[in-house]
């Protein structure tokens, strides 16, 4: 989503709604190649769980061992199994 909103309270509603890439103006064109790379190269598991179904929205990897990984009861369709 590219957007003028760089508020807080827009980012939550709007990852909320499904968006899991959000770039605020101005952004260059390279900041659009890096994300649309990101995108292809790295395309993210997605999740099928009663709250959500898409993209997996986290984007900095595995969580640490000490924090709970809530979604263990999820299912999780990788993208080379598609």
């Amino acid at each position: 989503m590219l957007t003028g909103r760089a508020e807080q309270a827009d980012v939550v509603t709007a990852r909320d709604s499904g968006i899991n890439e959000y770039v605020i103006k101005p952004f260059s064109a390279r900041t659009i190649y890096d994300r649309l790379e990101r995108l292809i190269e790295k395309p993210r598991d997605f999740i099928i769980s009663a709250p959500f179904i898409g993209p997996d929205r986290r984007s900095r990897g595995k969580l640490p061992s000490c924090i709970p990984d809530r979604r263990e009861n999820r299912t999780a369709i990788t993208t080379e199994s598609q």
